[in-house]
């Protein structure tokens, strides 16, 4: 689907509805599924479209728009749409219902448990490919025999001193990252270990390296009495803790634990950090010096989320690419106020929307769709949006006081206080230009 032309889009409609009821509930319904399963037709419970006490709500969206459409703004449609239908419902645009980027994240969702991690297919997107052995290959803990899932418990006593403590720790800077093992014998340091992983790479799979590099060491000693291993990843040991992993990094360090305690107590501990512990801080200082060594040790798998933020990122650049060189007057007027896209929403007024968008109680606005032949402001100059913003002597209490670059336009929505200042010049418009 994501691959589809911009052409194809044109003839797609996004329609959905729900049922509201207005006295009681139907209550919900449960049913046991693996994880993407929602579809199959067996957890799949029809709904009742009928009966008394609720009211059904149809809406559509698409691509064009067909409000200037001449079969839409005949004057005999109008009429009967006024007299036969009844009042619009006020549906917010984020509406879930209603909302189109559900179905392209639930594409992208798909795509990146599927293709890459699940069936280890490349894929590409937009002029980029995605390995499938560049990523972490995910495990279906439903393949996992229930007894094979196992739990690896921690506490949280502080250190002893006594026999051999193993501190572990992950560190990110500079966009660098180290991991760090640091070994005591009755407090006196034995052993140390450093790594640096690639620069991609999270805190978190760097916490997870050096739990593996305390377990080789662990490997390298024989039979021991009582072997204490201190993190100051809750995230880590938490993984550890549940019974069901999607990780094969996790499960492995379960069985490795599982193997040598036939031979070896060993017991997880967490410990908060920077409070002062003398081995907690000797080990995150040689990870913070694991991230200045001039070459890379080990290269990690991606992550899921990582995959998921690098499909984003092109989904967004190639968004950006059409936004910024369409051809079309469609758009225009709003790309000039808002030139970067982004999927962060900001909410405005009805009347901040007017000037972004361009459509408001503007004579121009009205001339442009054959509502009005006149496209004067009463002040006598041309009334279109950015005229009340400019020039029009109406509105320029507010104007005046604006603070933005004239040169750039976009920088009028980078203070705050400028919003409230738009919203009061067009209410100001809304009342100053008869409707028609």
């Amino acid at each position: 689907m994501l691959n589809k032309p911009e052409t194809y889009w044109n003839n797609v409609l996004f329609a959905d509805q729900s049922k509201f009821y207005i006295f009681g509930s139907d209550g919900r319904i449960m049913v046991w599924r693996r994880k993407n399963e929602e579809l199959n037709p067996k957890n799949l419970v029809g709904t009742v479209k009928y009966g008394g006490g609720g009211v059904l709500v149809w809406g559509c969206m698409s691509v064009s728009g067909l409000d200037n459409d001449p079969k839409h703004t005949a004057l005999n449609i109008r009429l009967w749409c006024l007299y036969n239908c009844p009042q619009n419902l006020k549906t917010p645009p984020q509406s879930p219902d209603l909302n189109p980027i559900e179905h392209i994240s639930r594409e992208l969702e798909l795509i990146c448990n599927y293709s890459v991690l699940l069936l280890n297919n490349d894929i590409k997107f937009g002029s980029k490919i995605f390995k499938w052995e560049d990523y972490e290959t995910r495990l279906d803990p439903h393949n996992i025999h229930p007894a094979d899932n196992i739990s690896i418990t921690y506490d949280k006593h502080k250190p002893s001193g006594e026999e051999i403590e193993i501190y572990t720790d992950g560190s990110k800077i500079n966009d660098q990252v180290g991991a760090a093992i640091v070994v005591f014998y009755y407090n006196a340091e034995i052993f140390n270990r450093t790594i640096r992983l690639s620069d991609f790479a999270t805190v978190y799979q760097a916490e997870v390296t050096g739990i593996q590099m305390a377990l080789e060491f662990i490997s390298t000693i024989g039979p021991w009495n009582k072997i204490n291993l201190y993190t100051d990843s809750l995230s880590v040991l938490e993984a550890l803790n549940t019974f069901k992993t999607s990780k094969q990094e996790i499960l492995a360090i379960k069985n490795d634990i599982l193997e040598m305690s036939k031979e070896k107590s060993i017991t997880l501990h967490w410990i908060p950090a920077h409070t002062g512990l003398q081995g907690n801080e000797t080990a995150d200082s040689y990870a913070k010096k694991a991230t200045t060594k001039p070459y890379i040790e080990k290269i990690p798998k991606k992550s899921f989320k990582q995959l998921k933020n690098a499909i984003s990122n092109v989904q967004i650049q190639i968004w950006q690419e059409r936004w910024a060189s369409s051809t079309t007057k469609n758009g225009r007027h709003t790309e000039k106020l808002i030139p970067a896209v982004s999927i962060h929403t900001k909410k405005f007024s009805h009347f901040t929307v007017q000037f972004l968008s361009g459509h408001g109680r503007f004579p121009a606005y009205f001339v442009r769709f054959g509502r009005s032949l006149n496209i004067k402001c009463p002040c006598d100059a041309v009334g279109d949006t950015l005229h009340y913003v400019v020039n029009c002597p109406f509105t320029e209490k507010y104007a005046k006081k604006l603070i933005y670059d004239k040169d750039n336009l976009s920088t009028i929505l980078n203070r705050e206080e400028n919003l409230g200042l738009l919203h009061s010049i067009y209410q100001e418009v809304n009342n100053l230009v008869p409707q028609v």
